[in-house]
């Protein structure tokens, strides 16, 4: 396997994918059978494997050489922030109507919530 620009890496792409379902099915499933029900309920460990494996996958991606990153750490963090900011943001307005809904938080606790959350610093 040769560590190129451009090289994807299928097997492991369809590997997130199975994982990403797990845990699509386990949030949706009404299944009583109790075999498939065992594994369903272990849905949330396909959250893991996709972050493991979406963790190799972007240090083979950006990898020049070992211990080397092709390109700069700014180009990879403007890369990264273009990507997944704006589904975030997305997310965030789809939600905001309903958060701002609830009748039992206060509106300073809604909008430092939400201060917090739009520079990702709600944890």
């Amino acid at each position: 396997m040769s560590n190129k620009p451009g090289n994807q890496l299928l097997p492991l792409t369809g590997l997130r994918f199975f994982a990403a379902a797990m845990v699509v099915i386990y949030h949706f499933s009404n299944i009583a059978n109790p075999v498939l029900r065992n594994f369903i309920d272990h849905g949330g460990f396909g959250v893991t494997v996709f972050f493991v494996l979406s963790g190799f996958i972007l240090a083979y991606s950006y990898a020049n050489k070992p211990g080397e990153m092709r390109g700069s750490a700014k180009n990879f963090w403007a890369a990264r922030v273009a990507r997944l900011y704006p589904t975030y943001l997305l997310g965030m307005a789809l939600m905001a109507p309903m958060v701002l809904a609830r009748q039992g938080d206060s509106v300073s606790l809604q909008f430092s919530s939400g201060v917090l959350s739009l520079i990702l610093g709600q944890a």
